[in-house]
């Protein structure tokens, strides 16, 4: 089984500024879901990053079924395959994500120390993926 429950640190910092900083401006009609997403990052964003210190506050999505059939995934190619790919773009955040037919929210979670355990927050689950 594949497990992504760990991020290196340097990865969950890229992933973060890489959202934050590819919110788009929102149109009049999107006004709503601009707010809302608005809400959603400042749960996440920081002011003045100090070397040295963890991110302690993140989003995080998930549980994302890698598979629709249960059964499935025991070929460790399709797991590859599921993990290579990418299910929505980090170009355009949304608070609310549909993938695969399910919709997903971005949730915040505030933890200490140096690591984000997604376990504790999602729950156990084979084949499945989350974000932070």
């Amino acid at each position: 089984m594949v497990s992504k429950n760990m991020f290196s640190k340097e990865s969950a910092l890229m992933l973060l500024v890489a959202v934050a900083l590819s919110l788009p401006a929102p149109a009049a009609d999107h006004k709503k879901a601009a707010q809302r997403t608005k809400g959603v990052l400042s749960e996440a964003s920081y002011r003045g990053l100090r070397p040295g210190k963890f991110m302690t506050r993140w989003l995080i999505l998930g549980p994302v079924p890698v598979f629709a059939d249960e059964a499935a995934g025991k070929d460790p190619q399709d797991q590859r395959k599921a993990f290579d790919a990418d299910p929505f773009s980090v170009e355009r955040f949304r608070a609310k994500i549909k993938i695969e037919g399910r919709q997903h929210e971005w949730r915040p979670l505030a933890c200490e120390g140096d690591s984000v355990n997604l376990v504790e927050a999602l729950g156990a689950k084979d084949y499945a993926i989350a974000y932070a």
